[in-house]
């Protein structure tokens, strides 16, 4: 799972413009009243913050990891 593309730092930015084309779409396009489509909207934006998170925290970690190396 670490290896996915969907958490490779090149692939955040899909999550949000797929997010805001998916609002443009149904918003304005299709003129969507129901308000449980956006829920859909709403998971492309959390998917996009969780990657971000993990990216952070993978990142953090080599950091410290090259941090302990040094001390040696």
């Amino acid at each position: 799972m670490n290896q996915s593309v969907f958490w490779k730092k090149g692939f955040i930015p899909v999550y949000f413009i797929g997010a805001l084309l998916l609002f443009l779409l149904f918003h304005f396009y299709i003129g969507n009243d129901n308000p449980s489509i956006y829920l859909i909207i709403f998971f492309s934006i959390g998917l996009g913050m969780a990657s971000i998170m993990h990216n952070n925290k993978k990142k953090n970690a080599n950091i410290k990891d090259d941090i302990d190396k040094d001390k040696l």
